[in-house]
């Protein structure tokens, strides 16, 4: 099911009283969708601020399965008859079903049954923030706000939040505010990360990169790109993305729906959306065998960093040669090419990533659950998902030790 953007979700909240006097108060303006309002929206942030609206608009268009959006505006109703903006709220709200997730017991027929029936109905997992990118706070408010009324002012609309959601995820707060979001009764999510790798200001190649390492990995890794020699990787343009778009869409899902949990899951139109908002900031790399599309991946160019996005490849031609490894290898060589000082890897298969050099990077994300049936099935998914990503990640130190 794809929910549609509905621009025309717009409500006035109740006054949210500030202080003992009540001197001020605050209220809200909610949109399902920016266009018509982005300028106001991108006026009030700082000018690089990734909330910006070239940051979500296109995210609009692609149209995500199972998603929507809302944007918030806080306002502060002064006495006097002043009402300026104070804060901006970016949610996306996630209808979280059995796609969404590898099921605990699909070798237990009986289970299995049982737990369509118990899992079927969708869950609401409301979000403030973005679940497509890395470190992506979704609120920004004035400077003059303490964090203490953001705090009380984010509680407040996010309970009176319809449709009324079974999970409330806070995510890449910055600040105090997670200090303040335990006296409403969130809770820390202690394994929120992404693994990233420094790159080393010496390393002017992929060779000298290999040249760090210790020797297990070192073979490795010359073991992974020879593999790759009957594969050719190419960088694809605007009118290759969209001719290949479908071939794309079905390399991204076989690697998506290996995952334990996958929160949000992009659309063919993304790819394409993504490459007419970022332009040369987005590259898409694809990898052909006989001129047939194998793998790609999806790459985001930052001042000083290199993200390798969403990737995918046929899982068939993987263990012939090694796509998942060489997808990462690339995104090594080509964050070194770039002058790159760090390279962002992902949440997922943290043992791969540990592997090649990546470092667990926590966050400060908070969450709440309202009711104790889901509380009984997020524990059964996130024993599920731990069993799954294992400790064993922790236990590589590819590098040679420093002299």
């Amino acid at each position: 099911m794809n929910i549609a953007t509905n621009s025309q979700v717009k409500r006035l909240f109740p006054n949210i009283e500030s202080g003992s006097n009540g001197s001020s108060c605050f209220y809200c303006q909610e949109y399902g969708s920016l266009t018509d309002r982005y300028k106001e929206w991108d006026q009030f942030l700082p000018k690089d601020h990734p909330l910006q609206s070239s940051h979500l608009l296109f995210l609009e268009k692609s149209v995500p399965r199972d998603l929507e959006f809302r944007y918030a505006f806080i306002y502060e109703n002064i006495s006097g008859g002043d009402v300026p903006l104070i804060a901006v709220f970016y949610l996306q709200i996630v209808h979280f079903n059995s796609k969404h997730y590898l099921s605990p017991f699909s070798n237990q027929p009986i289970l299995h049954q049982l737990e369509k029936v118990i899992i079927g109905r969708e869950r609401i997992i409301l979000t403030l923030g973005n679940l497509f990118r890395v470190d992506f706070p979704g609120a920004y408010w004035n400077p003059s706000v303490s964090t203490k009324e953001i705090a009380m002012i984010c509680n407040k609309y996010l309970k009176s939040f319809k449709p009324k959601a079974h999970i409330i995820l806070i995510k890449d707060t910055v600040g105090e505010l997670g200090n303040e979001l335990y006296k409403y009764g969130f809770q820390h999510w202690n394994n929120d990360l992404t693994m990233k790798m420094d790159i080393n200001l010496h390393w002017k190649s992929f060779e000298d990169y290999i040249s760090s390492l210790r020797h297990k990995y070192a073979q490795r890794a010359r073991r992974s790109r020879a593999k790759l020699r009957d594969v050719k990787r190419t960088e694809l343009s605007l009118d290759e993305i969209i001719h290949y778009s479908a071939r794309i869409e079905k390399l991204y899902l076989q690697v998506v729906q290996k995952q334990p949990i996958r929160m949000v899951i992009a659309s063919k139109n993304y790819f394409i959306e993504m490459k007419l908002a970022y332009q040369n900031q987005f590259k898409v790399f694809g990898y052909f065998k006989e001129d047939a599309l194998i793998a790609f991946s999806s790459n985001i160019l930052y001042e000083s960093s290199w993200e390798l996005h969403y990737i995918g490849f046929d899982y068939g031609q993987n263990a012939e040669h090694w796509l998942y490894f060489n997808i990462m290898f690339d995104a090594i060589a080509d964050a070194i090419s770039e002058g790159k000082k760090e390279l962002e890897l992902g949440r997922t298969a943290r043992e791969a990533k540990a592997i090649i050099g990546g470092r667990p990077i926590y966050f400060e994300s908070y969450y709440k659950i309202r009711t104790r049936f889901t509380k009984y099935l997020v524990r059964i998914l996130t024993d599920f998902f731990n069993k799954n990503t294992g400790k064993d990640w922790e236990k590589h130190h590819p590098f040679k030790p420093i002299a």
